[in-house]
């Protein structure tokens, strides 16, 4: 299991440790996990978290104290939801993508890999791939290279 915050230092981690290493997932006995939720390898999901039904969470995804997330959503590798997320139903969050406390996503939004959402954002509309947005409604501020090699 690697508790580390940030989504590339994860993927970074994972990286360091090879393609024999296994990961635990760790679901808190306090979150309420619903039917079909299928969970990837070294995920955590941190109590109080609410998951419905028929979700996917990739691996070394992150799920703070406090989400919600609705039916038929898909959490990508290496993402983060900050602590109050709340996700509708039918949202994709690619990989690597961190949104902040108390973010609310509408139904069917994709949210696209490495993308940032700031702090109680209320995302209405996509978010490109490596956008940062931010406000009610959130709107880009920023675009960041998203490629397979970190640039930083």
């Amino acid at each position: 299991m690697l508790a580390v915050g940030d989504g590339r230092a994860r993927q970074r981690a994972v990286a360091s440790l090879g393609s024999n290493a296994r990961f635990a997932t760790v679901i808190h006995p306090a979150a309420t996990v619903g039917p079909r939720v299928v969970v990837g390898a070294g995920a955590m999901i941190i109590g109080p978290a609410s998951l419905t039904s028929d979700i996917e969470v990739g691996a070394h995804a992150l799920v703070n104290p406090g989400c919600t997330v609705a039916h038929d959503c898909v959490l990508g590798a290496y993402c983060n939801l900050g602590p109050s997320v709340a996700l509708a139903g039918r949202v994709t969050i690619e990989e690597g993508a961190n949104l902040g406390v108390g973010v609310s996503v509408a139904p069917g939004v994709v949210i696209g890999a490495w993308a940032i959402v700031g702090a109680g954002a209320v995302v209405i509309r996509n978010v490109d791939a490596g956008t940062t947005v931010v406000g009610v409604p959130a709107r880009p501020i920023a675009r960041k290279f998203v490629g397979s090699a970190d640039p930083q």
